[in-house]
């Protein structure tokens, strides 16, 4: 289990990886295409830049500006090449009901668009995603397999599965801002390979 601010590679492929309780945060998969290796970000916040600096430092998944760069170097460390990424999203729902107003605040809707932008710098294509709404999710991910999203109160659905697509799955647009939930999980700051 990828927790909070977490991240992992595995390239096993009785291996899964999956991070649980997906709101507003983004479960960010890089797979190599023709290699069993991938990687499982679990990213809480946009930006890192209030934190830039201190020396303990937040874990490198806790941040998109910091989680895609360091999953990417995690990945071809073991082996990936990084030509070949491609990248699957999930979560980044709206939880909690906000006013107009305070749009800002709409943390999964920002951390959509800065996991995004951060593979675009890396030119990283985004082969499926399932983000926005206002439900939390389940990701799984083997090595080599399927990507499988489980969202509240419905059942399991493969969103990607690279025996079986061929082309980009569909993307989910963002709905409106409804109910939000705070899960405090503590992080290690650790990566994890296998």
């Amino acid at each position: 289990m990828v927790r909070m601010g977490e991240l992992a590679v595995s390239g096993r492929p009785d291996d899964a990886l999956a991070a649980i309780g997906l709101g507003s945060c983004i479960g960010l998969v890089l797979l190599d295409g023709s290699h069993p290796r991938v990687g499982l970000a679990h990213v809480v916040l946009p930006d890192s830049s209030a934190h830039r600096g201190d020396p303990s430092g937040p874990p490198p998944g806790k941040f998109a500006d910091t989680a895609v760069p360091a999953l990417v170097d995690a990945l071809i460390a073991s082996g990936a090449r990084r030509s070949r990424l491609g990248a699957v999203l999930v979560g980044g729902a709206a939880m909690f009901a906000l006013r107009p107003d305070r749009t800002g605040q709409d943390v999964g809707r920002r951390n959509v668009e800065a996991v995004r932008r951060a593979l675009q710098e890396r030119a990283i294509p985004v082969l499926a995603a399932d983000t926005g709404g206002s439900t939390g999710r389940t990701l799984r991910v083997h090595p080599g397999g399927a990507v499988v999203v489980r969202m509240a109160g419905a059942g399991e659905r493969v969103l990607l599965d690279p025996a079986r697509d061929a082309a980009p799955t569909t993307t989910r647009a963002p709905r409106p801002a409804a109910v939000l939930r705070a899960v405090t999980i503590p992080t290690t700051g650790r990566v994890a390979t296998a």
